[in-house]
């Protein structure tokens, strides 16, 4: 059986409301593109858990700011989740 902790490469991930200014998804991206700035960025994937369909498009406008980070969209090493069931997390978390 397939499971979220059988990904490679490891997985970063962002859970939370994702335009809720305290749940920090702007701190959040900042970590990453430091990440992809280094010399010899270590290779992984991004998650951003949360949001609904109104939330998609801000989300979609911060990262296109973001040179680095369309990279990891186009690569397909980033995935924006949206809202899931909250029965759905534990297996996220892991």
């Amino acid at each position: 059986m397939f499971s979220i902790s059988d990904r490679s490469p490891p997985v970063v991930c962002f859970v939370g409301r994702p335009l809720d200014p305290l749940k920090g998804l702007i701190t959040f991206l900042d970590a990453i593109e430091r990440l992809l700035a280094l010399a010899a960025p270590p290779t992984f994937s991004v998650w951003i858990v949360g949001g609904d369909v109104d939330e998609m498009g801000g989300i979609d406008g911060l990262l296109s700011t973001r040179p680095r980070m369309n990279a990891l969209v186009i690569a397909g090493r980033m995935l924006l989740w949206g809202k899931v069931a909250r029965h759905s997390l534990p297996e996220i978390y892991r």
